[in-house]
């Protein structure tokens, strides 16, 4: 992680020292989440273009430089910088992850799933919660959502999910739909 290469540009507005640095911890945190992360590249703007009495937002893009390929984080905008790289960097850890899941071995079958409900659903978002059969509350994001996808899960819906320990608690990193079977229709 030591040799990890972060490289910030702005244009548009000055960066302060500490801005500097919160933007050079944060990519250093990802480096967790792709020990094969080679540089982190982060680009943020204020556009010029704005209408009289409209806020300015701020855009905050990120390069993920991985062996044999680049992810990118385009555009995260917001009125204050803060959220702007909140959001970004929370969409590079995702991106990160998701990619390198690709190169793990897939989880074993047989008791590594378990059946919980969807408890809340944000939409606009991109994340829920379910309940487990313990009662415990689980977080899941739109991307870890497999079959239908996230538009077609619903509250109160059966799923079948893969836990593990996120950053701020246990997070599903698989949330499936339970499909009932259906019997047959007696003759």
């Amino acid at each position: 992680m030591a040799d990890l290469m972060v490289q910030i540009t702005s244009r548009g507005v000055v960066l302060a020292e500490a801005d500097r640095r919160r933007f050079r911890d944060g990519a250093r945190r990802l480096a967790k989440f792709g020990e094969r992360l080679e540089a982190v590249r982060i680009a943020i703007s204020v556009p010029n273009r704005r209408l009289h009495g409209d806020p300015i937002r701020f855009v905050v893009s990120i390069r993920l430089a991985v062996p044999g390929n680049d992810l990118v984080v385009r555009r995260q905008t917001a009125t204050t910088l803060t959220t702007a790289r909140q959001r970004a960097f929370e969409a590079a850890r995702r991106q990160l992850q998701d990619h390198f899941r690709k190169f793990e071995p897939p989880a074993p079958i047989g008791g590594a799933r378990a059946i919980g409900r969807v408890t809340r659903l944000f939409p606009w978002e991109g994340y829920g919660f379910l309940r487990t059969a313990d009662g415990r509350q689980v977080y899941f994001h739109r991307n870890s959502v497999a079959g239908l996808g996230f538009g077609g899960l619903e509250i109160g819906a059966r799923v079948g999910f893969v836990e593990e320990e996120g950053e701020s608690g246990p997070q599903a990193t698989f949330v499936e739909a339970v499909r009932r079977r259906r019997l047959p229709a007696a003759r």
